[in-house]
């Protein structure tokens, strides 16, 4: 089993600060078993984050900024991939945006509290104006959907996670084809501006939907779907909302989720009683993942001084993370 955790030890200021406050019994005895193995770094301004590059090659699949194929590999899971010819896919997450005389500032999509029957009714009345640039939409049942057409192809976008609750306007593709996008996301400013689902919305108190935001572009290789796309590679996301808000009481709560539920387990695995003639498991690794680097540890033989330090010795998770 290989456990990545985004976000460990995000930048965020409160979050920062909440490190030290950490209570991980689980992680800190899996560090003290495991051992510092590859450390890979990203790019803070990369369009695909770390992790999003350690899943993509966990999977197989080509590494390339920004074209990371999620939403190709979600057609192919879907038996979509055979709807048309072209196989240039994207995700499109209906959003809402804070539009000021500087900048435009993307509220988190998951904070929106969109139904399915929201999701579906807005899709219906938007679906038109894309088909008119020959791009088709496909529903997905998290709200995001899925678009297909050849203004995608080629086209570098970024992450979600780049842009949720701050501004968007470095973060906008610039391609010539993504003129087309950025005339629909107009009409889609004119056209939800008084539909019925925002005038509930706003009877309710929550925030309208106003926009759209365009990820997961990438083209499968050819063959992947001839090839297993199985992985042992999971990922524990729970920290991801929380980090991205800096909201340092819910990030550690979810920290401590993952500790209780998914570490505790994998510590269980490495604790095989003596005398039970059964060999730890070799294949259990550990991703730390920040924004400048990601830090893996596994079961490795140790020295003897390894062994010495590590009885003496408890790793500080706070100075671990804060090195991510």
């Amino acid at each position: 089993m290989h456990l990545l955790i985004p976000h460990a030890a995000p930048t965020g200021p409160q979050c920062q600060q909440a490190l030290s406050q950490l209570q991980l019994p689980n992680l800190q005895k899996l560090l003290k078993r495991l051992t510092p193995a590859v450390r890979q770094s990203g790019d803070p301004q990369s369009l695909s984050p770390l992790d999003e590059q350690l899943r993509a090659g966990a999977l197989g699949l080509p590494i390339l900024d920004g074209l990371l194929p999620w939403a190709a590999l979600d057609a192919l899971r879907l038996g979509l991939q055979g709807a048309k010819s072209s196989g240039a896919w994207a995700w499109l997450t209906p959003c809402h945006w804070q539009i000021n005389a500087d900048h435009v500032h993307m509220e988190s999509p998951e904070s929106l509290q969109i139904t399915p029957d929201e999701s579906a009714e807005l899709m219906q009345a938007m679906r038109s104006y894309f088909e008119e640039d020959g791009i088709s939409l496909y529903s997905m049942q998290n709200g995001t959907w899925l678009a297909q057409g050849d203004v995608f192809e080629g086209m570098a976008t970024a992450s979600l996670a780049r842009v949720r609750d701050t501004t968007v306007d470095a973060w906008m593709p610039r391609q010539p084809q993504a003129k087309v996008l950025r005339r629909l996301q107009n009409e889609m400013q004119m056209l939800l501006y008084t539909h019925p689902v925002n005038d509930a919305r706003e009877a309710r108190g929550l925030r309208t939907i106003n926009s759209f935001w365009v990820s997961g572009t990438g083209s499968l290789p050819a063959g992947f779907a001839n090839q297993t796309s199985a992985s042992t590679l999971q990922v524990a996301n729970a920290l991801s909302t929380f980090a991205a808000q800096d909201d340092a009481s819910q990030w550690v709560a979810a920290w401590q989720h993952i500790d209780t539920m998914l570490l505790a387990p994998m510590l269980g695995s490495l604790q095989t009683p003596i005398g039970s003639g059964k060999q730890p498991g070799s294949d259990v690794s550990l991703t730390l993942c920040g924004d400048d680097c990601a830090q893996t540890f596994s079961l490795q033989a140790k020295t003897l001084w390894q062994k010495i330090q590590t009885r003496f010795t408890e790793p500080d998770i706070a100075v671990i993370l804060q090195n991510l």
